[in-house]
Protein backbone atom coordinates (compact mmCIF):
# COMPACT_ATOMS: atom_id res chain seq x y z
CA UNK A 1 0.00 0.00 0.00
CA UNK A 2 1.16 3.52 -0.93
CA UNK A 3 0.98 6.77 1.28
CA UNK A 4 -1.49 8.84 0.56
CA UNK A 5 -0.26 12.56 0.46
CA UNK A 6 -2.16 15.90 0.71
CA UNK A 7 -1.00 18.06 -1.27
CA UNK A 8 -1.30 21.97 -0.29
CA UNK A 9 -0.95 25.23 -2.19
CA UNK A 10 -1.59 28.16 -0.99
CA UNK A 11 -2.57 30.44 -4.04
CA UNK A 12 -3.12 34.31 -4.12
CA UNK A 13 -3.75 35.53 -8.02
CA UNK A 14 -2.34 32.49 -9.08
CA UNK A 15 -4.27 31.96 -12.50
CA UNK A 16 -1.28 32.29 -14.36
CA UNK A 17 0.47 29.53 -12.52
CA UNK A 18 -1.54 27.53 -11.31
CA UNK A 19 -2.71 24.97 -13.92
CA UNK A 20 1.00 24.35 -15.02
CA UNK A 21 1.32 23.05 -11.32
CA UNK A 22 -1.46 21.24 -11.02
CA UNK A 23 -1.31 19.71 -14.43
CA UNK A 24 1.93 18.27 -13.71
CA UNK A 25 1.20 17.36 -9.85
CA UNK A 26 -2.35 15.56 -11.50
CA UNK A 27 -0.15 13.06 -13.12
CA UNK A 28 1.79 11.95 -10.05
CA UNK A 29 -0.87 11.08 -8.00
CA UNK A 30 -2.28 7.87 -6.71
CA UNK A 31 -5.40 6.79 -5.56
CA UNK A 32 -6.70 8.31 -2.04
CA UNK A 33 -4.02 11.27 -2.69
CA UNK A 34 -5.51 14.70 -2.25
CA UNK A 35 -4.87 18.38 -3.96
CA UNK A 36 -6.07 21.26 -1.51
CA UNK A 37 -5.48 24.47 -2.78
CA UNK A 38 -6.31 27.92 -0.61
CA UNK A 39 -7.41 31.28 -2.60
CA UNK A 40 -6.13 33.74 -0.39
CA UNK A 41 -8.18 36.64 -1.62
CA UNK A 42 -7.60 36.10 -5.68
CA UNK A 43 -9.35 38.36 -7.66
CA UNK A 44 -8.36 36.53 -10.94
CA UNK A 45 -10.37 32.95 -10.92
CA UNK A 46 -7.71 31.02 -9.33
CA UNK A 47 -10.12 29.34 -7.27
CA UNK A 48 -12.18 28.49 -10.23
CA UNK A 49 -9.67 27.30 -12.14
CA UNK A 50 -8.04 25.08 -8.87
CA UNK A 51 -11.84 23.34 -8.66
CA UNK A 52 -11.88 22.69 -12.48
CA UNK A 53 -8.66 20.96 -12.61
CA UNK A 54 -10.02 18.91 -9.56
CA UNK A 55 -8.84 20.27 -6.48
CA UNK A 56 -10.55 20.90 -3.36
CA UNK A 57 -10.42 24.77 -2.54
CA UNK A 58 -10.87 26.42 0.72
CA UNK A 59 -11.58 30.54 0.01
CA UNK A 60 -10.42 32.98 2.32
CA UNK A 61 -12.75 36.25 1.14
CA UNK A 62 -9.69 38.56 1.82
CA UNK A 63 -5.95 37.59 1.87
CA UNK A 64 -4.77 36.90 5.01
CA UNK A 65 -1.13 35.77 3.49
CA UNK A 66 1.03 32.62 3.20
CA UNK A 67 2.08 31.45 6.50
CA UNK A 68 -2.31 31.87 7.43
CA UNK A 69 -2.67 29.59 4.20
CA UNK A 70 -0.40 27.19 5.02
CA UNK A 71 -1.93 27.06 7.90
CA UNK A 72 -5.23 26.51 6.89
CA UNK A 73 -4.26 23.72 4.66
CA UNK A 74 -2.66 21.72 7.31
CA UNK A 75 -5.64 22.02 9.12
CA UNK A 76 -7.50 21.41 5.91
CA UNK A 77 -5.68 18.42 5.29
CA UNK A 78 -6.74 14.68 5.43
CA UNK A 79 -3.53 13.13 5.51
CA UNK A 80 -0.57 12.32 7.67
CA UNK A 81 1.95 13.23 4.78
CA UNK A 82 1.60 16.93 4.19
CA UNK A 83 3.32 17.94 0.42
CA UNK A 84 3.26 22.16 0.56
CA UNK A 85 4.41 23.48 -3.01
CA UNK A 86 4.02 26.99 -4.05
CA UNK A 87 2.09 28.21 -6.86
CA UNK A 88 4.82 28.80 -9.25
CA UNK A 89 6.31 26.18 -9.45
CA UNK A 90 6.89 23.04 -12.14
CA UNK A 91 7.86 19.47 -9.77
CA UNK A 92 10.34 17.44 -10.86
CA UNK A 93 7.94 14.26 -12.70
CA UNK A 94 9.42 11.94 -9.98
CA UNK A 95 8.31 14.10 -7.14
CA UNK A 96 5.49 12.63 -5.29
CA UNK A 97 7.14 9.07 -5.82
CA UNK A 98 10.48 10.55 -4.23
CA UNK A 99 8.35 12.20 -1.43
CA UNK A 100 6.67 8.91 -0.82
CA UNK A 101 10.13 6.80 -0.63
CA UNK A 102 11.60 9.05 1.54
CA UNK A 103 8.03 9.13 4.15
CA UNK A 104 8.14 5.53 4.15
CA UNK A 105 11.14 5.21 6.71
CA UNK A 106 9.34 5.97 9.54
CA UNK A 107 12.56 7.97 11.01
CA UNK A 108 11.82 11.18 8.62
CA UNK A 109 9.79 13.53 9.95
CA UNK A 110 10.37 16.51 7.57
CA UNK A 111 11.26 16.41 3.56
CA UNK A 112 12.29 20.34 2.77
CA UNK A 113 13.52 21.58 -0.68
CA UNK A 114 14.50 24.40 -2.34
CA UNK A 115 13.59 26.19 -6.16
CA UNK A 116 15.84 26.02 -9.15
CA UNK A 117 15.15 28.76 -12.07
CA UNK A 118 16.65 25.25 -14.42
CA UNK A 119 14.61 22.43 -14.47
CA UNK A 120 18.13 20.48 -15.22
CA UNK A 121 18.85 21.45 -11.75
CA UNK A 122 15.31 19.64 -10.43
CA UNK A 123 17.33 16.23 -9.85
CA UNK A 124 16.16 13.30 -7.16
CA UNK A 125 19.76 12.56 -7.25
CA UNK A 126 20.16 15.90 -5.15
CA UNK A 127 18.23 14.68 -2.31
CA UNK A 128 20.35 14.41 0.87
CA UNK A 129 19.61 13.01 4.57
CA UNK A 130 20.56 15.11 7.26
CA UNK A 131 19.87 14.21 11.03
CA UNK A 132 17.74 16.70 13.08
CA UNK A 133 17.50 16.76 16.88
CA UNK A 134 14.88 19.65 16.61
CA UNK A 135 12.93 21.33 13.92
CA UNK A 136 10.41 23.96 14.13
CA UNK A 137 8.00 23.24 11.17
CA UNK A 138 6.23 26.66 10.92
CA UNK A 139 3.90 25.69 8.96
CA UNK A 140 1.71 23.76 11.37
CA UNK A 141 3.44 25.27 14.61
CA UNK A 142 5.09 22.01 15.99
CA UNK A 143 8.06 20.91 16.84
CA UNK A 144 9.54 18.08 15.99
CA UNK A 145 11.90 16.42 18.48
CA UNK A 146 13.54 13.46 16.51
CA UNK A 147 14.25 11.92 13.71
CA UNK A 148 15.54 12.51 9.91
CA UNK A 149 14.75 15.17 7.93
CA UNK A 150 15.63 14.73 4.12
CA UNK A 151 16.36 18.05 2.45
CA UNK A 152 16.10 18.58 -1.52
CA UNK A 153 19.04 20.80 -3.30
CA UNK A 154 15.83 21.18 -5.71
CA UNK A 155 13.04 19.84 -5.59
CA UNK A 156 11.36 22.29 -8.48
CA UNK A 157 12.02 24.76 -10.94
CA UNK A 158 10.18 28.28 -10.80
CA UNK A 159 8.11 29.43 -13.99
Amino acid sequence: MHLELSILIPSKDGAGTLPLLLSAIRQQLKPGDEIVVVDDGSSDGTGRIASAMGARVVTHASSMGVAASRNRLSKESTHENLVFLDDDVIPFPSYLDEVRRVFSDDSVRVCQGAHSSSPADARPDRWQVCEAASWHYYMTEQIIESGRCYSLTSQAFCI
